[in-house]
């Protein structure tokens, strides 16, 4: 995906909310690694034999690459922030995984990509708001 160019990098934060703190802890050791604060993998897995296969990867992670250069940020025993790079597209498929394995979290992901211009937020209760929408393929 995106051949032998250099991806436009997506500048992501994805806000996380439980009523329970330990619901927060729990969702903080499923979703990083000792590679990163979060791994796309331990969310929504690629099967073995697409390791390879970028269309995979646009089409469940909607991008061509895990999340790149994470960091979390604690902000109480409720709430975490994510801040993130994406090759070329936000990770909306991402956000609507970890609504489906967390239905008592709240998840918001907010976005900027200034290549291409574009920019919006989607959350985990339907919601969402678009700036310059992005009308090309996922991942690149």
């Amino acid at each position: 995906i995106g051949g032998d160019k250099m991806p436009n990098w997506c500048v992501n934060t994805l806000r996380v909310s439980f009523r329970h703190p330990d619901a927060l802890v729990e969702f903080m050791k499923d979703v990083e690694s000792e590679e990163a604060f979060l791994d796309f993998e331990r969310i929504a897995p690629a099967p073995e034999h697409l390791r390879d296969n970028g269309d995979w990867y646009c089409e469940n992670w909607g991008t061509s690459g895990n999340a790149y250069n994470s960091y979390r940020t604690r902000v109480n025993d409720r709430i975490a922030v994510y801040d993130f790079y994406t090759r070329w597209s936000p990770p909306v498929p991402i956000l609507e995984r970890l609504a489906e394995l967390y239905p008592h979290g709240h998840f918001r992901l907010s976005y900027w990509e200034s290549g291409a211009g574009f920019s919006g937020w989607v959350s985990s209760s339907g919601k969402s708001h678009y700036n310059n929408r992005y009308r090309g393929r996922k991942g690149g």
